[in-house]
């Protein structure tokens, strides 16, 4: 997420984050498309997918399965062309997944 208090200011993020590479699977009604993560928090991900495939309705996700994580539920916060960004529903379900694998990878957020 991002906090900006002015026009003429540069957004900052608000929440650390941490780069990664990982394929995701978004979950939509209409059945599964794929994803990668480039970027997790304690809050939210993003995920890149090609440009022509972030057409979908926002409202037919139900969930992200990240392999190397878990499976989240999210909500969209942001779209642009070639990119989605979400934030966790439940983080109290989350922050265990999260620190597991942030332990594992022996990196975390900054």
């Amino acid at each position: 997420m991002v906090k900006s208090n002015s026009i003429f200011r540069r957004a900052e993020p608000t929440e650390p984050r941490l780069p990664i590479d990982l394929p995701c699977l978004l979950h939509l009604d209409g059945g599964p498309l794929s994803a990668d993560v480039y970027n997790i928090s304690y809050r939210g991900l993003a995920v890149r997918l090609e440009a022509e495939k972030n057409t979908f309705d926002l409202k037919t996700l139900t969930g992200i399965l990240v392999p190397a994580i878990g499976e989240f539920l999210v909500l969209a916060r942001w779209r642009k062309a070639g990119s989605i960004g979400f934030s966790f529903t439940n983080k109290r379900t989350v922050r265990p997944l999260l620190d597991a694998y942030f332990a594992q990878i022996g990196r975390y957020p900054d």
